[in-house]
């Protein structure tokens, strides 16, 4: 991940690995020790080298990654957080999620559960928790700053509000604004 953040990319896409027929992994599934679910999508569920807990945690990254860089929420917060803090981007993500599952549990929840239900209701909901999470994202950089060892400079303040307002601004050109 972090040498995928060096890239500067306009998106980083989190997959999981699916198993789909014919392919020459799911034919060999068995040789390479993979469990994967026999029903589409055809997800994988653990591995001699990749543990059910691994793929929670890849699971939560990939929610972070999903928020944080390609939603935009931290899009250029994120590279002067790594240079003003000296932590890695997957350090970012992990405290991200820590600090969501620690203070903002039920919105985490809303989140994960994005794609389980389909519907307007759903889609509204899911954006209205997005909108209180960019509403608390400098909360996130205060904490990380205290954390850190680092005071929270105007720079930083200014990025935040900058990313906070262009994520806003992308969910409104969406049809969800905040209320």
């Amino acid at each position: 991940i972090d040498w995928l953040f060096s890239l500067k990319p306009h998106l980083i896409r989190i997959m999981r690995l699916m198993l789909l027929p014919g392919t020459y992994l799911r034919e060999h599934s068995e040789d390479f020790k993979i469990r994967y679910n026999h029903q589409p999508p055809y997800y994988s569920i653990w591995s001699n080298t990749f543990s059910a807990q691994d793929l929670k945690k890849t699971e939560d990254l990939r929610t972070a990654m999903n928020i944080i860089y390609d939603n935009g929420l931290f899009r250029r917060l994120l590279y002067l957080l790594v240079k003003k803090l000296n932590i890695s981007f997957s350090n970012i993500l992990e405290e991200w999620n820590r600090w969501m599952q620690n203070r903002h549990h039920g919105l985490m929840s809303i989140i994960k559960d994005k794609f389980s239900e389909n519907g307007k209701l759903r889609y509204v909901i899911y954006h209205t928790a997005l909108i209180k999470i960019a509403n608390q994202s400098i909360d996130f950089v205060r904490f990380l700053c205290k954390r850190y060892h680092r005071p929270l400079d105007i720079n930083l303040l200014r990025s935040v509000e900058r990313d906070k307002q262009a994520f806003l601004e992308k969910l409104k050109n969406r049809g969800i604004e905040e209320s």
